[in-house]
Parts: structure tokens; sequence; C-alpha cells
């Protein structure tokens, strides 16, 4: 897209984004503190309390592909608002919720807002000059430790000073603001002519294999791995999935374009992307829980909800502080080089978790070593 005198500078329309893309990710890190207690709040069992996590990640799973393609074809900066209205509006319904059930369809609706990241990060490439795109993307990708960075310690801090009702309040609000700045300041970015249908067919069909196999995945371990439910989620998923990519390989307008999805260089990067996206969440999630367990346990570290979140922030403020470093090397090494470097850095940041896991210090080293693999992946 060619730069008019209107168009915003480049450096804003980053920002912009990547102040979207911290709305987003807070969305994920908030509840994080809460985790321990939850079942107390609602009087339930860890287990029930678990698809308060469950159904964001299901919910993101499923809205992030749909969203990317509506977005091809409706606008980008369109669907990008879009987004923001389910995240408003489940924050809304979260900080009310009156039992679990309500509660999980917040984070539900709070887990549509998952596509801002990719969304915003597709806009830049319409947006900002080649020379500077690198450097674009990486800041914000490094969103996604940027909100956890500040998320963590901020919702901490209200949950023990206020009410954890008041941290989904904050949330909506600041989703408000973000949505006011991408209307008045994000150009339009056209989407492609309006007489291309969209898979509805293929949006299902994805939803419903992701939803099986993910659902699987995360509660086989209560359920039982060997148990009949489990075992049917995952082989149908599975199946579901199998139907669905013969679909979409003989669409003439598909969701998922797969012939490009199994080019070597595309499916090893997509490949690549789960495991690093695994490696950081999981670190995100475990490594506050065990600094909030009890030292009556052999591993927990019996830190405050407060105190948790702060010895967290310093490897979220990582993917910040190095995202202009990995956008230099891409530029000057190029970008398969430093994924593998990333990648290289997040292992050796597990390794040094096996040995520093017993104290708060060595969490978090552990954390800025992991974080800084990922600023650079």
């Amino acid at each position: 897209m060619p730069r008019t005198s209107t168009t915003p500078k480049p450096g804003f329309i980053v920002g912009v984004l990547a102040t979207a893309g911290i709305a987003s990710t807070l969305t994920h890190t908030m509840v994080t503190p809460l985790i321990p207690s939850l079942p107390a709040i609602f009087n339930t069992s860890a287990d029930n309390t678990t698809w308060i996590i469950t159904a964001t990640l299901l919910a993101a799973a499923v809205v992030m592909p749909i969203s990317g393609r509506l977005g091809d074809m409706i606008g980008k900066r369109r669907m990008l608002l879009a987004l923001t209205v389910p995240l408003i509006i489940g924050g809304l319904i979260c900080a009310v919720a009156p039992n679990l059930q309500i509660m999980i369809l917040g984070r539900t609706l709070q887990g549509m807002g998952s596509g801002m990241v990719p969304l915003g990060i597709a806009i830049l490439r319409d947006l900002v000059p080649k020379e500077k795109l690198p450097s674009a993307i990486a800041t914000v990708s490094a969103t996604l430790g940027v909100g956890g960075a500040i998320g963590m310690p901020l919702s901490a801090a209200m949950i023990e000073f206020a009410s954890w009702r008041i941290l989904f309040c904050f949330g909506a609000l600041v989703t408000f603001i973000v949505s006011a700045l991408i209307f008045f300041f994000i150009p339009k970015v056209e989407g492609q002519p309006r007489r291309q249908r969209f898979d509805w067919l293929g949006a299902i069909g994805l939803s419903i294999g992701l939803i099986g196999l993910m659902l699987g995945i995360s509660k086989g371990s209560f359920w039982g791995w060997g148990s009949p439910f489990t075992l049917g989620l995952l082989i149908g998923g599975v199946a579901v999935l199998f139907a669905w990519g013969f679909w979409e390989l003989r669409c003439t307008a598909p969701l998922v374009d797969l012939r490009t999805a199994v080019i070597p260089q595309v499916l090893l990067t997509n490949i690549a992307s789960i495991f690093v996206g695994f490696g950081m969440y999981s670190s995100s999630l475990v490594m506050p829980q065990i600094l909030q367990m009890s030292s009556a346990t052999s591993y927990g570290l019996g830190q405050s909800v407060l105190a948790a979140g702060l010895w967290m922030a310093p490897a979220g403020l990582m993917m910040l502080v190095l995202s202009p470093v990995s956008g230099r090397l891409i530029s000057s090494k190029g970008p398969k080089f430093t994924l593998v470097l990333g990648i290289l850095i997040m292992a050796v940041g597990y390794v040094v978790g096996q040995l520093g896991m017993t104290t708060a210090w060595g969490l978090l080293i552990t954390g800025v070593v992991i974080n800084s693999g990922v600023a650079f992946a």
C-alpha cells in the first residue's frame, strides 16, 4: 500500500498493533495468577476449573484460521476491529460471572480475540516498508511475552489488593481503548473481491476436528488416556481432520491452502512454531504455579500471588528487549538462522530449569533464557 500524507508513520502503526497484541495476550495471562484459587472461588474441583483455560485455548485454535481468512476477504483492519468485540464482552461477562459455567462462557469469548496478533502481523506486511518489516514483525510478535510481563504482576496486584473481578473490567477497558486506536489510526487494507465465497464447510470441519483433538489431549490425563471418551475424541478428531483435508484439496476457495501448507519450508516452519508455542506457554503456565504452591509440597516455593507475578515479569520483558535484535539478525543472517538459534536458546533454558526449579532466582533465570529464545524464534 503506497504511503500518503494522511497515512500514519510506520513506527506509529507498529505501536498501535503492538498495543493490540498486548491487549489480546493479556486475556491469556491475566488468569494465570488465579489458577490456584479458582476451585475455592467457584466452589468446585481443580479438574472443573481447568475448563477456564481449556475453553480459551479451544476458541483461539478455532478462530485464528477463520479470522485470518475473513481478514483476507473483507479487510484485515475490519476483522481486527471485529475481534475486539468478543474480547470486551467476554471480559465483562467474566467480571460478573456468578458461577463456573458463566466464567467459561466469558473465557471462550475472550479466546476468540487471539487472532489479533497474526492479523496485526499481516497488516504490517501491507503498511510497513519492506526494509523495516523484520523489526516490525519482531516487535509485534514480542507482545506475546510483553503481555505476560505486564499482565501477571498487574493482575496479581489487583487480586491481592482489590478483587479478581476488577481484573477483567480492566482488560475490557484496555481492549476498548485499543479498538479506538485501531479505528482512528490504522488505514484500511482492502480484502479480496467480495464475490469470493467463504468456505463454511471447511470452517466447520476444521473446528470440529481441532476441538476433538485438543480436548482429548488437554483432558486425557483427567479422564484417562485409555477411556472410551478420550479415545473417541482423539480418533474422531483425526478422522474429521483427514476428511477436512480431502475437502480443502477439492475446494476452489479453501479456508486453508493445503498445497501451500505442505511446501517443505512452510510445513517445517509451522511445525517449529507449534513446538516454540508449546515451550513458551508451558513455562508461563507452570512456573507461576510452582512459585505459588506451598513449600510443603516439596516443589512449591510458597510465594504470594504478587511475588510470583513479579518473579515472572523479567522473562516477558526479555522478548521486548530482544525483538529489535532479532529483527536485525533476520536481516543480516536470515530467518532460518534466527529461528534455529532461538530454538537452541529455548532448549538451553529448559536444561537450566532442571537445575534451578528449586529456587525463585533459578526460575527467574530459566524464564529469562527461555523467553530470550522465543524472542528470536
